[in-house]
């Protein structure tokens, strides 16, 4: 977690950005892809250089965006009382700043989600690289 979106945004391009094998092994071999071969994540980035996301954390930044409210994917307990009401309070900001809000965009199958017990991407890339 952290206190501001703008921090929240600074986190996301560190970890949407290069991977070890990019600065460490990729300038040995003298090639370049701006993405990690051994995630199936970051090999689909559909750009070469990741966007500074923090510069789009303006006034602006929200307009005309679309955002989606799992509410089946949020818990209500006895402990989390003033999240839940800070969470719904910031809805009417969200709207103010002229995004529209989708409430209820409930996940399909989030029981599937919640029960997947399937490996990680990054060992099932590397058990497929070791045997190839």
């Amino acid at each position: 977690m952290t206190r501001t979106m703008v921090d929240a945004a600074y986190i996301l391009s560190v970890i949407a950005g290069a991977f070890v094998w990019d600065v460490v092994v990729l300038p040995v071999l003298k090639t370049s892809t701006g993405q990690d071969p051994h995630d199936n994540y970051t090999s689909a980035i559909p750009f070469e250089t990741i966007p500074d996301y923090a510069i789009e954390c303006t006034s602006e930044g929200l307009r005309n965006a679309k955002i989606g409210i799992p509410r089946n994917a949020i818990t209500v307990s006895s402990t989390n009382g003033p999240e839940i009401t800070a969470f719904n309070a910031s809805i009417s900001v969200f709207k103010k700043l002229g995004a529209t809000i989708v409430d209820n965009a409930d996940f399909p199958d989030l029981a599937g989600y919640k029960n997947f017990t399937g490996g990680s991407v990054r060992s099932s890339c590397k058990c497929l690289l070791l045997n190839n």
